[in-house]
């Protein structure tokens, strides 16, 4: 057995003050037994075993037995959630947004269908450790700009190369819809017709680009509630964006079958005061240290005036 196949990674909130260990090896089954899973596609399991084997999630529920050699890891206490999927973002495409040699978000002129955000990924950014200790272990990585951006890529936030971060790419063509608006006000920096120009010339690129494409439908109309059930908040942060993205077969939800992306918590994930404990991706423990924690210990033990 490789000696990474047996390192432990451990994550804690450094509010806590606790660990939760972190096993994992190339065949081998790991057990989270005692926690509450939240597979997001069907009801809560209280004090449930989730079992992980070779990046998969091999099955969970209550009263599971662990498997003779499975290494167990005690969450008693604990939450387990999918990775926090954002559908939109530029993660991996800017690291200093006043830097521009480290922005690859965008490319020259307007009609870029070509454009491949998984192509343009820096898997050496600082950020990328940051999101993933805010349980954001996958996300939908866009280009910006222009009328059509280009393809949005679902990634995974850890890897080597594009090829093993890359859960679908494309995943979705990114287009900025023209502003109907028109500024009227004696003060608006253009003139109505000017407007209306650039608008209109928008409008027929975009209707050059996909000529065979149907008119975007009206949005919906607001219901008037006051927020979302919960479940279809969580759901918001993780399936529905696998779901929209086409990868829901992998990702988004704790089912057998489907990738070991994972997180655990140490309450509710819709509590800003949660903290990320831990963190699987295919089955793979993750370091959670990142640059913010690096600093918080630094400035945290600083001298004091007077000392």
């Amino acid at each position: 057995m490789s000696l990474l196949s047996l390192l432990v990674a451990a994550a804690l909130a450094a509010a806590t003050g606790e660990t939760v260990a972190l096993v994992a090896a190339t065949g081998e089954t790991v057990a989270l037994v005692g926690g509450t899973l939240h597979p997001v596609s069907g009801p809560d399991v209280a004090g449930g075993t989730l079992l992980l084997r070779d990046g998969k999630i091999a099955a969970l529920g209550a009263g599971l037995e662990v498997p003779a050699g499975a290494k167990v890891v005690d969450i008693k206490g604990r939450h387990v959630y999918p990775s926090l999927f954002p559908a939109l973002t530029d993660l991996g495409l800017v690291e200093i947004s006043s830097v521009r040699g480290t922005v690859d978000t965008t490319e020259p002129g307007e009609i870029n269908p070509q454009a491949r955000a998984d192509f343009a990924m820096n898997f050496d950014s600082e950020l990328l450790p940051v999101a993933r200790s805010a349980g954001i272990l996958i996300a939908g990585v866009t280009p910006v700009g222009g009328i059509v951006s280009g393809s949005l890529a679902a990634m995974k936030l850890d890897g080597w190369t594009r090829e093993d971060a890359t859960l679908k790419a494309p995943a979705a063509i990114v287009v900025r819809w023209p502003d109907f608006a028109i500024d009227r006000s004696p003060t608006a920096r253009l003139s109505v017709r000017l407007q209306e120009k650039r608008r209109d010339e928008a409008l027929e690129k975009l209707k050059n680009a996909f000529a065979d494409a149907r008119a975007y439908s009206r949005a919906k109309a607001a219901e008037g509630k006051a927020g979302i059930p919960r479940e279809k908040a969580v759901a918001a942060m993780t399936l529905e964006p696998a779901r929209i993205l086409g990868v829901a077969a992998r990702v988004g939800s704790l089912e057998p079958g489907n990738d070991a992306t994972l997180i655990v918590t140490d309450g509710d994930i819709l509590d800003l005061r949660t903290h990320i404990l831990a963190a699987y991706l295919d089955g793979r423990p993750l370091d959670l240290t990142d640059k913010q924690k690096r600093l918080y210990e630094r400035y945290k033990n600083r001298p004091k005036a007077g000392r």
